[in-house]
């Protein structure tokens, strides 16, 4: 299927006519141009790094949800989707 967007219209606005998912992976939302752009170009996110078990459990007697949690919470406040990413990822396997 082509499909032609006229200048004006955002990526994510033509993602949203037809029905389809268009996405990024994201790794932090601290530069506002780069939150911006992520916001007006795509209606899904994917946590890159935020979601992996190295990162929600850095120990054996932690669990640390707060990066998954910013970048869900951002997909909540611009009506965006969250694809969610691999827990276990081989070299990142605590040994425990």
């Amino acid at each position: 299927m082509l499909v032609e967007a006229s200048p004006a219209q955002s990526l994510r606005e033509e993602a949203d006519r037809v029905g389809i998912l268009v996405g990024a992976a994201v790794r932090q939302l601290s530069e506002p141009a780069y939150a911006s752009t992520l916001a007006r170009e795509f209606n899904m996110v994917e946590p890159e790094d935020a979601m992996k078990w190295w990162v929600v459990r850095p120990d054996q007697a932690n669990f640390d949800f707060t990066t998954g949690d910013q970048v869900v919470a951002f997909a909540e406040a611009h009506s965006m989707k969250v694809r969610g990413h691999t827990l276990v990822w081989g070299w990142s396997n605590p040994p425990w």
